[in-house]
């Protein structure tokens, strides 16, 4: 199920990341037979786009996906998203 987190880039400006959460597992030594369990994992978010409103020379506002333009910069790192996406689903 794809979800959106809204990431403020300046006060005037953001962007919607789409992306996809799977819960993480906890580990499980053992399983009610008291056989061995299985091994947990961690959550993980995978973004599907990153979409913002710009506008075009005339003056018209597109809903862009800038996902596959963006590499690691400053602003807008793609690891740093999937970090503070994560960090919402604890609290």
């Amino acid at each position: 199920m794809s979800r959106i987190y809204t990431h403020e880039l300046t006060e005037k400006h953001w962007v919607d990341v789409h992306y996809n959460y799977t819960p993480g597992e906890p580990d499980q030594p053992y399983d009610s037979n008291g056989e061995p369990g299985t091994q947990g994992s961690p959550a993980t978010v995978e973004i599907t786009a990153i979409r913002c409103l710009c506008t075009d020379p005339n003056g018209n506002f597109h809903n862009v996906d800038i996902l596959p333009y963006i590499e690691v910069c400053d602003e807008l790192n793609t690891w740093d998203l999937e970090e503070k996406i994560l960090e919402s689903h604890e609290d």
